[in-house]
């Protein structure tokens, strides 16, 4: 279950909330929390929703905490604000279901952003509490939308980063949207 856009009355700019063209992702869906202590209610209550919802299913699903928060486009706030947001999101929806596995929100690995993981990383490194508490995910989520090679190099650099940090936990490529052409080593 991804967790992706923040609903209206949370949004710390509800208006205009609406994108103001079809291609451009500029509403206030895409902004951080106004209220932190409501976000954590709407995933505690998501969460125990969905365990009563459907019981059979809920102990498979996972929660992804925002897609591509590395992406202006996708998230309109600092790498503090969703170091929070994934802080927040994570006690939260433990509190819930202590087996909940939350997922670092899916990164687009743009340039200009590479070392997002690394910066949120660092924003938590002055959080005595983040090793306790599995540094706020249990999975890390990168995508691949360039070359094959770069799929390795994502996974790569997040394993280092995890390293740097004294921890190991699983990478997922969780989009991936390669074309097919032969450069090296693909």
């Amino acid at each position: 279950v991804e967790i992706g856009f923040m609903p209206q009355a949370l949004s710390s700019r509800p208006e205009p909330y609406r994108n103001s063209e079809t291609y451009r992702l500029d509403g206030g869906c895409f902004y951080p929390p106004k209220d932190y202590e409501r976000w954590a209610e709407l995933v505690r209550q998501w969460v125990r929703h969905s365990a009563a919802r459907y019981p059979d299913v809920e102990r498979q699903w996972l929660w992804e905490l925002w897609n591509e928060p590395d992406l202006a486009s996708f998230w309109d706030g600092t790498v503090a604000d969703y170091a929070r947001l994934l802080k927040v999101g994570y006690l939260a929806a433990k509190q819930a279901d202590a087996n909940a596995q939350i997922i670092f929100g899916g990164l687009a690995n743009v340039s200009q952003n590479a070392e997002y993981y690394r910066a949120v990383m660092n924003v938590f490194s002055g959080d005595a509490n983040a090793p306790t508490f599995s540094y706020y995910h249990d999975i890390f989520a990168t995508h691949n939308y360039h070359y094959a090679k770069m799929s390795w190099q994502v996974v790569f650099r997040a394993s280092q980063v995890m390293a740097g940090f004294g921890f190991d936990k699983p990478i997922w490529l969780n989009e991936s949207g390669v074309p097919v052409w032969d450069d090296y080593p693909g």
